[in-house]
């Protein structure tokens, strides 16, 4: 290759490569003055004339020129000058027209590339609309990129890439068409090279930009670096100019796109060509890439086709890093000789996030294995060593390389088969990207890939769980992973391909996202969305988007307004508004989205002139099966005339003094709470006027499910009203705890147990606690119900408070501590606060027998239902032989007492066939036993509280009931995340091996505990709590008496607290 022109411009590289295969290829000797000269006629017809002295060359006129010094050569004369004209451009150009060999062969295109290409064809025959193609890492993504340009020939091309390092490699790959000619694509003497530029400068004029973009047929830039065109003074101006000729936009590694910046430039170029390559179809924020999927490769026929190599996963588990890291280095370099003693000419990856870890991991590589030469590259380091230190590595004199994310897109080096994760990649397009960089088939010598993680420390995003997981199969998991990401994008594009727009411009339906809130309208079977466009679609003031196989239509519309800060009626104000319309055929219901909440009524008399508001009572059908819903906000409106028409209360203390009306619908009302729904935790209000809405929202299509599922309710006669209303939950600030019921335990508020716990530490003399670590017991109730003791239990400290219920503050109670010190609380990086000033904030939640709370530090929330739960059935309780068991004993210890009650259960478990067993007992417990089993439809957990007898003997004892009953309560904020409840346990066995003390499993490890989570990702949790109080004999408690009939309800309320959540089983374990 000689390289006819590589000049630059404010630091901009021009390059066009002039291709001679070897200087002696149709060659002859020709006389130079007295010199003799090489007359060279490349396989592309071009000249060139080589030779040996700067004299030589005065007497050759019209010719490219080179300097020969030894084996190389260097052109100092070339008729290619700057600026290129247009016609010789074309004279390059003319060659692309040649016929392009796509022959199956063996060498040749590979299948993906091939299928590719001819669906971008197809594409183009029909439409101009952004395309992407996805092609997974190691397939020849680049080679089809380029082929795009041969194949389209565009007067210019613009090929945008998101990182420098996939710049520099593009840019060289393009100056020679990458591998076609080696592939066979490219005829001999036939194609030309393409004058490419690469754009890495700003320009210090307007004519140094023009000169450098005319001169090119390709230009190589990061999206950045375009943006960045857009801002410059010099050329901002005339950008659209300087681009005119750029017929086709190429992006490569799509996934990127979405970002603020992209979508500038992307709305800049809206009008060329656009064609998105990806290995990874989707954005882990959610966002949606843009472009028709028009081809898919799957990973499966990838790696059948042996385009990929098999990848074995070894993950080590050990939670102290400073130990972990030398481990993880070891089993590494251990594999790397393995294979290089075997003749595979691997090289091994360490990857780190940070520089400060990479000079970390350098030195241990170097300790382990000096004579491997190990390198570190990051960009700490001057640009002239990272390049020593990669030219190591390709040479083959470094077989270790340790980098910070500098390998990754756009490095191609097949040889890199040993991967070390010291910190793992935290998101799946990254993930799959660098799986891809591994497992490429390409080259001599190479074997299988082999990928070492730590999974100890793996808290990465749920879509990643499933691949570091002990003994997973990455080979299988990437591929269902991959695959499923795809057909779940392309089944997202199927749906929005349905929408048409009429002579419009189109608007980016995919970038829409409804609040789950809509108006409801009955409607006739005459509705029809298309009736819109009569009135909804001038293009101007209203444009429409139609769906009609989905029955979904959206309408963008502009309003105008007078500005509101003067009288200037030159000025006005402009907003967009966003209507979405779902046409629920079979229940004939239409839902109406509206951004700006304004009348629908217009778009809804186009859709149906006979379609009315949804204004009946049968509205509240939405909330069926919303268990324990709580009231947040209500409104009513009397029916008969007054003074005052309508009232809304707002707040959790929404109390029972409404709630008969409600129910006997002497007002109508507006409603909205929160509640378990489908064992999850949901927000739903609704009115009379026809509204239903909730806090979530999502993508247009979600948006329709949602009406989907709220029209079933709506439509189902079955479900009563009057039930609804009564399974819901009322409360009512208080002054005191009432006189019929039993305070039975404390726990955190649901506020700081879901959203600060793990950020919180207790600050200790020399050191500090987890929040989570620590745990709450309660102390007591005064004589006037108005005051009630708790106690903070961190490590060996005891800290007393009292919640005291009062008018005389503004919240309705007060915290004060009645220890001698207090303890300091830091959340965050927030200023430590005293506990009492915590507690003030988010005052804990403590519980009664019946299952009410009293939260918030005043509000008293209960059902409305007497006799909650009814009694616990008798065959729930099962009674057991304690023999040998000292039921005053309730924990095994460290010392793993033979004679406890928790010793007694962790036996019984060791015949059952649970996966991991998990003694979780003390502060902060999930419970004293966590028991968790696998089948094939379920991740089952059992948690089993131990309680000890307050006497020797069993009997009949409501105290030995109550804390039991309040620890299964607390017991449901864990079923509220499965995958969260498995953390929890990790960071409990991390804790506790850091403070030197011994495992908590009793069978299995964190490995297990991964391979669990793992399984959650397909199989659904469910969840049984086990109470186990020997100090209860089941002959007593079964008897018809006072005192069985209040243990009874007490369990009785509480299994349905359990159930009704997220539907937990309860087993009750007694004596005889």
């Amino acid at each position: 290759m000689l390289l006819d022109l590589n000049k630059a411009i404010d630091g901009n590289t021009i390059r066009h490569v002039f291709s001679a295969h070897s200087m002696g290829v149709e060659s002859e000797e020709i006389q130079c003055g007295r010199a003799r000269a090489v007359h060279v006629l490349s396989e592309t017809g071009q000249s060139a004339t080589i030779v040996k002295s700067k004299n030589s060359a005065d007497s050759i006129d019209g010719d490219t020129i080179f300097l020969r010094h030894g084996e190389r050569a260097r052109c100092i004369s070339t008729p290619l000058n700057l600026p290129i004209s247009k016609g010789k451009l074309e004279s390059v150009a003319e060659s692309w027209g040649t016929r392009l060999s796509f022959a199956a062969t063996e060498g040749s295109l590979r299948i993906p590339q091939r299928g590719a290409l001819h669906a971008l064809l197809a594409h183009w025959s029909k439409s101009a609309d952004p395309a992407t193609l996805v092609l997974p890492t190691g397939t020849g993504k680049t080679e089809t990129l380029l082929l795009t340009i041969l194949t389209k020939r565009p007067k210019k091309t613009l090929v945008l890439v998101p990182t420098d390092p996939l710049r520099e490699q593009t840019f060289d790959k393009a100056c020679t068409w990458g591998r076609l000619r080696d592939l066979g694509v490219l005829p001999e003497n036939s194609v030309s090279y393409p004058v490419v530029g690469k754009l890495t400068k700003s320009f210090r004029s307007y004519e140094a930009a023009e000169c450098f973009f005319q001169s090119c047929q390709i230009v190589v830039a990061t999206v950045s670096m375009i943006h960045r065109l857009e801002a410059n003074p010099h050329t901002a101006a005339n950008f659209e100019s300087l681009l005119r000729d750029y017929e086709l936009v190429v992006v490569d590694e799509a996934h990127h796109l979405g970002a603020a910046i992209w979508k500038k430039v992307r709305d800049r170029l809206s009008d060329r060509l656009v064609v998105q390559f990806t290995a990874t179809p989707f954005r882990q924020d959610g966002k949606h890439m843009g472009g028709e999927i028009l081809y898919t490769y799957p990973l499966a026929l990838a790696q059948s086709e042996q385009y990929f190599s098999t990848i074995h996963f070894r993950p080590i588990c050990n939670f102290d890093t400073s130990r972990s890291d030398r481990e993880l280095a070891e089993d590494a370099v251990d594999q790397l000789r393995h294979d290089l003693s075997n003749g595979l000419d691997h090289a091994l990856f360490a990857r780190a996030k940070t520089k400060e870890r990479a000079n970390i991991l350098i030195e241990i590589y170097r300790e382990l294995a000096s004579d491997l030469n190990p390198v570190v590259i990051h960009t700490g380091h001057s640009l002239s060593e990272r390049k020593s230190a990669k030219e190591s590595l390709l040479s083959g004199v470094s077989k270790i390389v340790v980098c910070v994310d500098m390998l990754g897109e756009g490095f191609d080096f097949p040889n890199l088969k040993v991967a070390a994760l010291h910190d793992i990649h935290k998101t799946l397009p990254i993930t799959l990207q660098f799986i891809g960089r591994f497992t490429r088939t390409a080259g001599s010598n190479l074997g299988d890939a082999t990928v070492f993680a730590n999974i100890a420390e793996s808290r990465v995003q749920d879509a990643l769980t499933i691949l570091y997981s002990q003994d997973s199969d990455w080979n299988r998991l990437i591929q269902a992973t991959y695959d499923d990401v795809i057909a779940r994008e392309i089944s997202f594009q199927e749906f929005l391909k349905r929408f048409h727009f009429d002579e419009i411009d189109a608007f980016p339906i995919s970038n829409i996202y409804p609040k789950f809130t809509v108006s409801l309208f009955r409607v006739t079977e005459n509705a029809e969305l298309s009736r819109l466009a009569n009135n909804f679609n001038d293009g101007s003031v209203h444009r429409l988007a139609l769906n009609r196989q989905d029955g979904v239509a959206v309408v963008v519309s502009r309003l105008d307004s007078e500005i509101e800060w003067g009288k200037i009626t030159s000025l006005q104000n402009t907003n967009f508004t966003c209507t979405a319309f779902f046409l629920d055929e079979k229940h004939n219901l239409l839902f109406v989205y509206s951004s700006d909440k304004g009348d629908s009524s217009p778009f809804v008399n186009a859709i149906d002139v006979d379609g009315i508001m949804y204004k009946d009572r049968s509205i509240y059908r939405c909330l069926h099966n919303v268990n324990r819903l709580l009231l947040t906000n209500l409104g009513l409106r009397r029916t008969m005339a007054g003074p005052i028409r309508y009232r809304q209360y707002i707040g959790a203390d929404v109390g029972s003094g409404v709630r008969s009306q409600v129910q006997e619908g002497s007002y109508t009302a507006m409603l909205f709470g929160t509640g378990y729904e489908n064992a999850s935790r949901v927000t739903i209000g609704c009115s009379q006027k026809g509204r239903i809405w909730s806090r979530n929202g999502g993508r247009i299509l979600e948006w329709v499910e949602w009406c989907k599922g709220v029209g079933e309710k709506l439509a189902d006669e079955a479900i009563n009203i009057d039930d609804i209303f009564e399974g819901m939950l009322f409360s009512d600030q208080v002054d005191n705890i009432p006189e019929d019921r039993a305070v039975i335990g404390v726990d955190w508020g649901d506020f700081f147990f879901s959203n600060m716990l793990e950020r919180a530490d207790f600050k200790l003399a020399n050191d500090t606690v987890p929040v989570e670590d620590a745990s709450l017991s309660f102390g007591g109730i005064s004589e006037n119900r108005a005051e009630i003791r708790f106690n903070l239990e961190v490590e060996n400290n005891v800290v007393s408070y009292t919640l005291f219920l009062t008018r005389d503050q503004s919240e309705g109670y007060g915290v004060r501590c009645d220890s001698e010190s207090d303890i300091e609380v830091l959340i965050g990086k927030k200023a430590p606060i005293p506990g009492s000033e915590l507690f003030r904030l988010h005052p804990p939640t403590f519980w009664l027998d019946d299952t009410s709370c009293l939260a918030d530090g005043c509000l008293l929330v209960r059902s409305r239902r007497d006799g909650y739960g009814g009694s616990l059935p008798h065959d729930a309780i099962e009674s057991n032989n304690w023999d040998g068991v000292n039921i005053k004993i309730e924990s095994q210890g460290l010392q793993k007492r033979a004679d406890s009650i928790q010793r007694r259960v962790l036996d019984e478990l060791e015949v059952t066939d649970a996966a991991v067993i998990f003694d979780d007992d003390g502060s902060g417990e999930m419970a004293d036993i966590v028991a968790i089993y696998e089948d094939a439809d379920h991740v089952r957990f059992t948690l089993y509280h131990c309680k000890f007898s307050s006497e020797s003997t069993p009997g009949c004892r409501v105290k030995d009931v109550y804390e039991v009953a309040c620890q299964a309560q607390k017991s449901v904020k864990w079923a509220s995340s499965a995958s969260e409840s498995i953390e929890h346990l990790e960071r409990r066995e991390r804790r506790r091996q850091q403070s030197g003390g011994q495992t908590r499993f009793e069978r299995g490890g964190v490995a297990d505990l991964r391979r669990l989570q793992t399984s959650l990702k397909s199989k659904a949790p469910s969840w049984e709590v086990v109470l186990v109080q020997p100090g209860l004999s089941r002959q007593r408690v079964i008897e018809d008496a006072p005192r069985p009939r209040a243990i009874l309800r007490v369990l009785g309320a509480t299994q349905a607290y359990l159930s009704e959540t997220f539907d937990m089983k309860l087993r009750v374990v007694v004596s005889q």
